[in-house]
């Protein structure tokens, strides 16, 4: 894929993280009511961390043609795997 293509996946999906994280600091408490996350996250929440971290350790070894040509869509998938379920479930805590 060109870098027009690329650039237009990249905003495709800061759009869509922007669609799902506004309405949640619009709708956002005054601090009342605050959880905290971190002691709840569940496992699957590491998942795309791992990922990741795997993607950029793994990816330019063994396949650094591929690596370099896609890795701004390799990294938008990850964080869209982790962005779009956990803004979904925990709403406008995730965001405070």
């Amino acid at each position: 894929m060109n870098l027009i293509t690329t650039n237009k996946l990249c905003q495709l999906v800061l759009t869509v993280l922007l669609l799902f994280i506004l309405p949640g600091i619009l709708m956002a408490s005054g601090g009342e009511g605050h959880t905290d996350l971190g002691s709840s996250l569940p496992v699957w929440s590491v998942i795309p961390f791992v990922g990741i971290l795997l993607s950029i350790a793994l990816f330019p070894l063994f396949a650094p043609h591929f690596w370099h040509q896609n890795f701004p869509k390799l990294a938008a998938m990850w964080a869209a795997l982790f962005a779009i379920p956990f803004l979904y479930i925990y709403g406008s805590n995730a965001v405070e």
